[in-house]
């Protein structure tokens, strides 16, 4: 059985007001997408974004600098005193505290004991300052 002709033009009429009723409600609900949109502070204004962006790299450029500078003068610290402990263990840094360093003449040999010496034997004694040359004349 075929249906009849406004049988046809009713169901016609039914999808029609469906489908503009859809694509109705489809604008509206695309105007007010882009009414939200257009209230957005990066669609009003897209150069505050880059300003605000901006701010906060010249921020962090200023605090990475801040960062690397604090860890230099630690470092530069930390050199110092290391250097500073190491003169002072160092032979010339005991040599300037009133100490000497004493060879024997004939083989290089560091005195250490009185006893590695002989009654005529030359040695040479370093000081803070210069050196000496001397002959043993007697060893207690």
């Amino acid at each position: 059985m075929v249906p009849s002709m406004e049988a046809i033009q009713s169901i016609l009429r039914d999808r029609q007001s469906q489908l503009s009723s859809s694509l109705s409600r489809r604008v509206l609900d695309a105007r007010q997408r882009l009414e939200s949109l257009k209230t957005r502070r990066p669609l009003r204004r897209p150069f505050d974004q880059l300003l605000d962006r901006s701010q906060q790299l010249d921020q962090l450029q200023s605090r990475s600098r801040r960062a690397v500078e604090t860890l230099v003068e630690r470092a530069r610290q930390k050199l110092g005193a290391t250097a500073m402990q190491l003169d002072s263990l160092s032979p010339l840094g005991v040599l300037g505290r009133g100490y000497s360093l004493t060879t024997r003449a004939s083989d290089g040999q560091l005195v250490r004991d009185a006893g590695q010496l002989t009654v005529g034997e030359t040695i040479h004694t370093r000081l803070a300052k210069g050196a000496a040359v001397s002959r043993i004349e007697r060893i207690d």
